[in-house]
C-alpha cells in the first residue's frame, strides 16, 4: 500500500502571509481615509475612522455657513438706522443681505460680530479636530502595518507569580 505523505507535509509547513508595506499603507490611507485600515485588514476600524473625519469635516462645514451668515447680518445690521424692530429697512446699502439678518435672528451688528466670531473659533477648532482625525488614522494603519508580523504565540510570554520573596516577573522566550 502506498501512503501519499505530500498533503501531510504541506500541512505542517507555515503558511506564507503577505504583510503589506507600511509606506504604501500610510500612503493609502493619506490618499483615502480608511484606505490602510482596509489594506491591513482592519475592517472593523474603517467605520470609526469615516466617522471622525467625515464629523469633522460637516462641523467645518457647518460653523464656515454660519460665520458666513452671521458676517453678513453684521454688514445688514450697520446699515440699519432703526434697531428696535425687526423689519428691514427699505434705504439700507446692503439689501442682499436681508435675509441673513432676518434668519440670524434680527440681532443688531454687535451681537451678530459676537455671534461670528465664536463660529469662527468653533470653525477653526474643528479644523484642528480634523486635521488630527486625518493624521491619527494615517498613524493607527502605519503601526498596524508595522507590527502586523510580531510573534504574539505562546512561545514568548510574561508570567507573574507570588513568591516568598514578593512578586516576581519571569519573562520566558522559547525556540
Amino acid at each position: 500500500m502506498i501512503v501519499d505523505t505530500t498533503q501531510a507535509a504541506r500541512s505542517d509547513q507555515p503558511t506564507e502571509h503577505f504583510y503589506p508595506s507600511p509606506g504604501m499603507v500610510v500612503r493609502r490611507s493619506l490618499l483615502v481615509p480608511g484606505w490602510g485600515q482596509i489594506t491591513n485588514g482592519d475592517y472593523l476600524k474603517v467605520p470609526v475612522v469615516l466617522a471622525g473625519v467625515g464629523g469633522a469635516v460637516a462641523l467645518v462645514v457647518l460653523y464656515n455657513n454660519r460665520t458666513v451668515r452671521y458676517r453678513r447680518a453684521a454688514i445688514y445690521a450697520d446699515g440699519e438706522t432703526i434697531m428696535l424692530d425687526a423689519t428691514p429697512d427699505p434705504t439700507n446699502p446692503n439689501p442682499e443681505f436681508v435675509d441673513e439678518w432676518l434668519e440670524a435672528g434680527g440681532f443688531p451688528a454687535a451681537t451678530n460680530r459676537a455671534l461670528r466670531d465664536a463660529s469662527r473659533r468653533n470653525r477653526d477648532f474643528s479644523i484642528l479636530l480634523g486635521t488630527l482625525a486625518y493624521a491619527l488614522q494615517a498613524l493607527d494603519a502605519y503601526i498596524s502595518a508595522e507590527l502586523a508580523d510580531f510573534d504574539v504565540s505562546d512561545d514568548l510570554s510574561l508570567h507573574i507569580a507570588p513568591t516568598p520573596t514578593g512578586a516576581t516577573a519571569s519573562l520566558r522566550w522559547q525556540f
